[in-house]
C-alpha cells in the first residue's frame, strides 16, 4: 500500500523592503521590494520552482505580488485572507521603540495587547488558518503562498500548536514548508534565500 500523496504548503515571505532593512513595522502599509529585496526573490526563484508548485496564491500587498512575479508565478491569486496583520497606530515605527513592557510585538503575538487601532493576534490566526485550510482540503500537491511574517508565524502556531514566542520571526524571503498526509507536519522552517 503506497503512502497518500500530501498536501504541501511552501510559504515564503516576501523579500526585503526597505521598510524592513530599517527595522519600521510595516503592517498594512503598501511597500515595494528594495532593491536588495529583487535580488532575494531572484535567487530564490530556483529552489521554489524545484519544489513544483501547482499554483501560487499571494497576499494582495505589492511587496508579496512583486515577490510572486520574480520566483516565476506573475498570475498567482490574490486572497486578502493572507495579508499582514493591521498593526494600527505601531504601523511605520521602529521595532526598537517597541519594547516596553505591554507595549510589544512579543506581546502582541502572545495575544495580551493590541496595537491601538490595529488587529488582534487572534483575529490575524483566524484569517490565516482559514485560507489555510481551503488549500489543504484541495487536491493533493503543491501550493505556494507567498505572504508575510505575521501571518506565517501565525499560522504555524496555530497549526502546529506551538506557541508564539517559541518561534523565532520570519525572515524576509525565507521559505517555511507544512505538509499535510495524516496530520500536519513542519518540513522546514525561516530556511533563508540563497546568498544575494
Amino acid at each position: 500500500m503506497t503512502d497518500p500523496v500530501p498536501t504541501r504548503l511552501i510559504l515564503v515571505r516576501h523579500a526585503e523592503t526597505d521598510w524592513n532593512a530599517e527595522g519600521r513595522i510595516q503592517g498594512r502599509t503598501d511597500t515595494s521590494l528594495s532593491a536588495r529585496g529583487r535580488r532575494q526573490a531572484g535567487a530564490l526563484a530556483t529552489n521554489v520552482a524545484n519544489w513544483e508548485p501547482l499554483e501560487a496564491v499571494t497576499s494582495p500587498s505589492r511587496r508579496a505580488r512583486e515577490t510572486a512575479e520574480l520566483l516565476g508565478f506573475p498570475d498567482a491569486t490574490a486572497d486578502p485572507r493572507w495579508q499582514e496583520a493591521d498593526f494600527g497606530h505601531w504601523t511605520g515605527r521602529l521595532r526598537g521603540e517597541l519594547q516596553m513592557p505591554g507595549d510589544s510585538l512579543v506581546s502582541w503575538r502572545e495575544g495580551r495587547v493590541t496595537p491601538p487601532g490595529g488587529e488582534p493576534f487572534a483575529v490575524l490566526t483566524n484569517r490565516v488558518v482559514e485560507a489555510a485550510s481551503h488549500l489543504l482540503d484541495a487536491q493533493a500537491g503543491t501550493w505556494l503562498v507567498v505572504a508575510h511574517g505575521g501571518s506565517i508565524l501565525a499560522l504555524c502556531c496555530a497549526l502546529l500548536e506551538i506557541a508564539p514566542a517559541a518561534l523565532i520571526p520570519v525572515g524576509s524571503a525565507s521559505v517555511t514548508v507544512l505538509e499535510r498526509s495524516d496530520r500536519v507536519r513542519l518540513r522546514i522552517y525561516n530556511q533563508p534565500p540563497p546568498q544575494s
